[in-house]
């Protein structure tokens, strides 16, 4: 058994503010499909809001038979789903400044990693598969002409074996929060097994002042409660910067982030970070002008806001913490242990339930189920 990596578009253009629909191959038994961005940006957008490429990756889906959904996440939900797969961060590539091009890989992945041989996906046994991207940009962050995508697939030949069955991701739940009320309940989905049940919190972004978060992570899952009702076990009950700990601990620790600045005003970079132990900032040494002095922070939210005071130029910031893409897991299968995916029969109903301080955001569940095929 080996693997064929071959493209399924190239050079695609996108269509802004809109979903794109590639065909998949009817036949082949997929370990992977990664997905190419590229755009280039009309304006400066280090001041923006969203200045990332994945912030306008709103959906990506993998149908079949017409709207049978078998992955659907945000761009941010897809990277962190890989991160949790294979403790790496999807490659990119980024910059501040107008008129330069930005590039996004969108790694999906339909077992415990990539081209995992036990839980393919089998293109036969779906009906007409489709891979569907959707974005929200505009001329004013992307040059239309410049947006482009390419896919490629990696299958497995000669594969030894039935590909009986494969993990589904998706977003299961996705809430606006309400401030110091009762707890928010979720009950979570219990005809599938499940591998993994990822939280993801989403403050608002305040634009009329340097585009900083208008309250912290913790504060949007300032409690969690998970329990077993049909077992009376509560398995969490505590706040959600203990629980970035606790995967650190047991999953691939600290994260590394990296990106390019323009310093000309203050304003706030995203980290992709949930919990930051250390910033560090520096400038570039193509750029004239006075040096960006190096910054250095502790424990701070994934946006960090830069108090600039220097002359206009390009700067480079690195940046380590917990919780890549502001991401924890409440429950995590790993590698080996499939016996220990969670039956929910025995406990349903299972419930999630968290306590909120402040309603700016929103609240998000992500799970990972095994599926088998219809017929």
């Amino acid at each position: 058994m080996y693997i064929h990596t071959y493209n399924v578009e190239t050079n695609r253009s996108v269509t802004h503010n809109a979903t794109d629909t590639i065909d998949l191959p009817e036949a082949g038994i997929m370990g992977g499909l990664n997905v190419r961005y590229s755009v280039k940006n009309t304006n400066d957008v280090y001041d923006d809001d969203q200045p990332d490429l994945i912030d306008h990756i709103t959906k990506v889906e993998v149908v079949e038979h017409g709207d049978n959904v078998l992955y659907s996440l945000t761009g941010r939900e897809l990277l962190a789903a890989y991160y949790w797969n294979n403790g790496l961060v999807p490659w990119r590539s980024s910059t501040a400044l107008g008129n330069q091009t930005v590039r996004q890989d969108l790694p999906i992945e339909f077992g415990r990693f990539w081209c995992d041989p036990m839980y393919p996906l089998d293109l036969s046994k779906l009906d007409n598969p489709k891979l569907k991207i959707t974005n929200n940009l505009d001329t004013d962050t992307a040059t239309a002409a410049t947006c482009r995508a390419e896919a490629d697939i990696s299958v497995f030949e000669d594969f030894v074996g039935g590909a009986t069955q494969f993990f589904k991701t998706y977003e299961a739940e996705s809430e606006t929060p309400v401030k110091d009320a009762d707890y928010t309940k979720w009950e979570v989905p219990t005809r599938h097994k499940i591998r993994r049940l990822m939280i993801i919190p989403e403050p608002t972004i305040n634009t009329a002042d340097h585009n900083k978060w208008t309250t912290s992570v913790q504060n949007l899952f300032n409690n969690i409660k998970f329990t077993f009702n049909q077992k009376g076990k509560i398995l969490y009950d505590a706040d959600l910067i203990l629980l970035y700990k606790l995967n650190a601990m047991t999953h691939w620790g600290e994260v590394t982030t990296l990106g390019l600045g323009y310093g000309s005003t203050s304003y706030t970079i995203d980290t992709h970070i949930g919990y930051g132990l250390n910033v560090v900032l520096g400038s570039c040494p193509t750029t004239t002008g006075t040096a960006l002095a190096i910054q250095y922070d502790q424990n701070y939210d994934g946006r960090k806001y830069i108090s600039y005071a220097g002359a206009a130029e390009q700067f480079a910031w690195r940046a380590k913490g917990l919780a890549y893409m502001y991401s924890a897991l409440l429950w995590d299968t790993k590698i080996g242990e499939e016996d220990k995916l969670l039956d929910p029969t025995p406990y349903k109903p299972i419930d999630i339930e968290i306590y909120n301080r402040y309603d700016d955001g929103e609240c998000k569940e992500v799970l990972q189920i095994l599926k088998g095929y219809e017929v």
